[in-house]
């Protein structure tokens, strides 16, 4: 999945939750950085990925409920390097997100 400024651009946030979004994002983040890349816990990160596919999209993340899936999907597969590259998406698209709600 190619993530650019201009599909971040395109997401929208459910008008409930708007006043959530900020939060959301900074929540993710620490999350991110709460997970090793030296001592991949497959099992962790199928339930971070499923947690992201499942609540991403109303909060207006759509691009990290496909990268949840991903994440999960890899997982599973118990694939370091797929893990890798999907977490590395997982961080420009925060940095994208972050953007474009100018925080």
């Amino acid at each position: 999945m190619e993530i650019t400024k201009s599909l971040v651009q395109t997401e929208s946030c459910d008008e409930n939750l708007k006043a959530f979004e900020a939060e959301f994002l900074v929540d993710r983040l620490e999350e991110l950085e709460k997970i090793s890349l030296d001592s991949l816990d497959f099992d962790s990160l199928k339930a971070i990925g499923h947690k992201w596919k499942g609540f991403s999209k109303p909060y207006g993340f759509n691009c990290l409920a496909e990268l949840g899936i991903e994440l999960e999907n890899n997982a599973k597969e118990k694939d370091e390097e797929g893990v890798r590259l999907t977490l590395e998406s997982v961080r420009s698209y925060l940095r994208l997100k972050k953007e474009s709600l100018s925080l």
